[in-house]
């Protein structure tokens, strides 16, 4: 009868973040053993959050810059002929564009839903600073008619999506997290098998 067993004990990391393993491989019952040392392996340093915060901080100027870009130097009133007039106190080219700051919210949500929640938030702010200033540019133009209130609801219709993308992310990068989990611990119970050859 032949066998096969694979030993391992674990010893711990000296101050230099290192890993030292001996493993002994191939122990028949005729007293052969085989060994391998591996020392001083390099522990990976990770920093799970670094990516994700990093990006929420760079969505969040994105977002800011995209602000500004829309609030300066607008149209304003603009003659449609005849008497007609066209008011536009913000650039709705860089208005639109803020809703394309959902694709890195659903992304950084599927990394981390506080900072998915978190750069929603922000995004969502600077919509509520466009819609304040329209508001006011409004009134003080006197071309005010009532409607320009309208903009506080695109402002929250656009906030509610962003947190809304965030969750979305926050919930599929749970699950794939989840079935990441459960493959590995399906594959560390099949371990080291005893094998047993006549």
């Amino acid at each position: 009868m032949l066998r096969t067993e694979a030993i391992a004990s674990f010893h711990p990391a000296p101050a230099g973040r290192t890993t030292q393993v001996r493993r002994g491989l191939l122990q028949e019952d005729f007293g052969m053993t085989t060994s391998t040392d591996i020392s001083r392996v390099p522990a990976p340093a990770r920093r799970p959050w670094r990516l994700p915060s990093l990006a929420a901080i760079a969505t969040t100027g994105i977002a800011v810059l995209f602000t500004y870009l829309a609030l300066h130097d607008p149209p304003g009133v603009v003659s449609a002929g005849g008497n007609d007039v066209d008011t536009d106190f913000a650039n709705d080219q860089w208005v639109t564009a803020g809703l394309l700051l959902a694709v890195p919210i659903v992304l950084i949500g599927f990394r981390s839903v506080w900072l998915g929640l978190a750069s929603a938030l922000a995004c969502g702010v600077t919509q509520f600073v466009i819609a304040e200033v329209v508001v006011e540019r409004y009134a003080t133009s006197d071309w005010s008619d009532g409607l320009e209130g309208l903009a506080y609801v695109y402002a929250l219709l656009v906030t509610g999506s962003f947190l809304t993308v965030a969750l979305v992310g926050a919930g599929v990068g749970r699950w794939r997290r989840r079935a990441a989990s459960r493959r590995a611990g399906t594959t560390a119970t099949e371990g080291p098998q005893h094998l047993d050859v006549p």
